[in-house]
């Protein structure tokens, strides 16, 4: 889903070191994997075996730490930020 997305969109830079994903919590990258597979909060939940509101407030961290304004803008990143977050799982790139 986000694949197809990545080819409409235009290049971002890279070069704010606040963007690299490094200061994203061991949850929160899980998170965001589930979440750039196009996965719902409640499925998420289920798979992590957490709370969906739990999921909810890691997407929103994660949100702010990465500077996006919404879930589909976090899995565009996530697949150009953190390409071994994905590999194939997450479809191609």
């Amino acid at each position: 889903m986000a694949a197809a997305v990545l080819k409409y969109l235009p290049a971002q830079p890279s070069d704010d070191a606040s963007r690299d994903g490094d200061h994203l919590s061991p949850r929160e990258r899980d998170v965001l994997f589930h979440l750039a597979k196009g996965q719902a909060d409640k499925v998420i939940a289920r798979n992590l075996g957490i709370a969906e509101a739990t999921v909810k407030i890691h997407v929103k961290n994660l949100r702010r730490k990465i500077k996006v304004q919404n879930r589909t803008q976090a899995a565009v990143w996530a697949m150009r930020h953190l390409p071994g977050l994905c590999d194939k799982s997450c479809g191609s790139v």
